[in-house]
């Protein structure tokens, strides 16, 4: 038990929090330099954690047994292209004595990512305002993953590709409404989670039309040999990216179109291009 699930568990749950305390000690070290040795304090016990997981499984498990076995970090060369790189954390000196009491440890602040200035619109996938489509195929919410807590897919499965004629008329959609300051280009971006393709054709197809108008194709191509596909599977993400037009200010709609089967959408965006 302890081998096969319980050191997989509780070992991947500190390396995730020691990674993001980390993080936020690192983003607030010059904001909030009390909340970031609070967070790097918590990243150091989660590195202790893994540590102490791992002598036991070594050295305490049937008289060590698997002695030599299991290591902290990769021990090895194998694999090497898909590993991150290692966590350099803050010295001792660096990070809190203690950690404060239960309601302060809960109310510790947090630094997302510096926002991009160029990004108008960003909408969760989950977030439409609508959906329809699909011929007994609808978009549904998968809770539990994804950058906002949830993706969504389409259910019941098809492992057939819907052809661009009738795309309208057979395909499941979601729309969004959402607003422009100015008439132009945007580049649209979608993040989709890295699933592997069902064939031997790569390519990944959405439709996207704005206002009812003229659907159009957005593709990203999945090199799975790739250097760029390795590092989109460590990160969760790919990215599909395409420009479209606008014609006018104010208030639009978006509709998001099942093309090609895998396609599981975690979020949107639409950033100028100045064109």
């Amino acid at each position: 038990w302890f081998q096969l699930v319980e050191y997989p568990v509780k070992a991947s749950a500190a390396a995730n929090r020691r990674y993001f305390h980390n993080e936020q000690y690192g983003r607030l070290f010059n904001a909030n330099p009390e909340a970031a040795r609070v967070h790097g304090l918590l990243a150091r016990q989660a590195d202790e954690e893994i540590n102490v997981l791992t002598r036991h499984y070594n050295g305490e498990i049937s008289g060590g047994k698997w002695r030599r076995l299991m290591a902290p970090e990769p021990a090895d060369n194998m694999w090497r292209s898909y590993r991150l790189s290692p966590e350099v954390l803050p010295e001792p000196n660096m990070v809190a004595e203690k950690l404060p009491g239960r309601e302060a440890l809960a109310a510790l602040p947090l630094a997302g990512p510096k926002p991009d200035a160029g990004i108008l619109v960003e909408r969760e996938a989950e977030s439409f305002d609508r959906r329809g489509g699909g011929n007994g195929r609808a978009w549904r919410v998968l809770e539990g993953l994804g950058g906002g807590g949830a993706m969504v897919l389409t259910y019941p499965f098809s492992d057939d590709s819907i052809p661009a004629g009738e795309i309208r008329g057979t395909s499941p959609w979601m729309e969004y409404e959402f607003e422009v300051p100015a008439p132009g280009k945007y580049l649209f971006t979608a993040d989709l989670l890295p699933t592997y393709p069902l064939g031997s054709e790569g390519a990944l197809d959405i439709g996207i039309s704005l206002d009812d108008g003229e659907i159009e194709l957005a593709c990203v191509e999945r090199e799975t040999n790739s250097s760029a596909w390795k590092q989109e599977v460590l990160e969760g993400r790919v990215d599909l990216s395409k420009k479209i037009r606008v014609d006018s200010a104010g208030p639009h709609r978006l509709r998001i179109y099942l093309v090609d089967p895998g396609v599981v959408l975690d979020s949107w965006r639409l950033a100028g291009t100045g064109e």
